[in-house]
């Protein structure tokens, strides 16, 4: 063996060996997702089913708008006899490390009860808080946009952050004060 070639053996056949491997995992990986991407995009589908018959249970679910992307964020809720008994509106917000998604019932412009849709960038044990009923039945009864406060709330529609999680209820109220805008620009007369 020549000096000179030695080097560029012990640097080409490691090299070489992971590119291989590395197209390898990568083909394992696209064709894992495509063999599980329907199931789980029904599954997404199964549970934000069963948050909408949580928060306002109902014979039919009608979509009612659909956003500029062409995503529907308003749902009607209708009993045996066809008759509107209130709306579900999908919302999001900026969290601490992702987007938070929030399902708003809304039944003659008054907020029934929210629910975390996802919340999977918020911190474990922090901002996952937003999920515990103590922050979310905060927002029941209001009818006019929620505003966050640091202390005791005082007046309606003040919502009490969650000590440590700031930035996720905030998130939440954003999300929720948007549902507000939305039902009063598409529902309310």
């Amino acid at each position: 063996m020549k000096p000179k070639d030695q080097p560029w053996k012990q640097i080409l056949r490691p090299a070489i060996s992971l590119g291989i491997l590395c197209l390898i995992i990568g083909v394992a990986l696209v064709g894992t997702h495509s063999l599980t991407a329907g199931r789980i995009e029904e599954q997404q589908e199964k549970a934000f089913f069963r948050s909408m018959e949580r928060l306002l249970p109902a014979t039919t679910y009608v979509e009612a708008q659909r956003d500029e992307k062409g995503e529907p964020f308003l749902f009607a809720a209708l009993d045996e006899a066809d008759e509107i008994k209130g709306h579900l509106i999908l919302t999001s917000a900026p969290g601490y490390s992702g987007t938070i998604e929030v399902l708003i019932a809304m039944v003659e412009n008054t907020i029934r009860a929210i629910e975390i849709v996802d919340a999977s960038g918020e911190t474990p044990g922090l901002g996952q808080k937003i999920r515990d009923e103590d922050f979310t039945n905060q927002f029941q009864n209001l009818t006019a946009p929620p505003v966050l406060t640091r202390s005791t709330p005082v007046e309606a529609g003040e919502i009490q952050a969650i000590t440590g999680a700031t930035i996720s209820a905030k998130g939440v109220v954003q999300a929720v004060a948007e549902a507000v805008e939305l039902y009063q620009r598409y529902i309310r007369e």
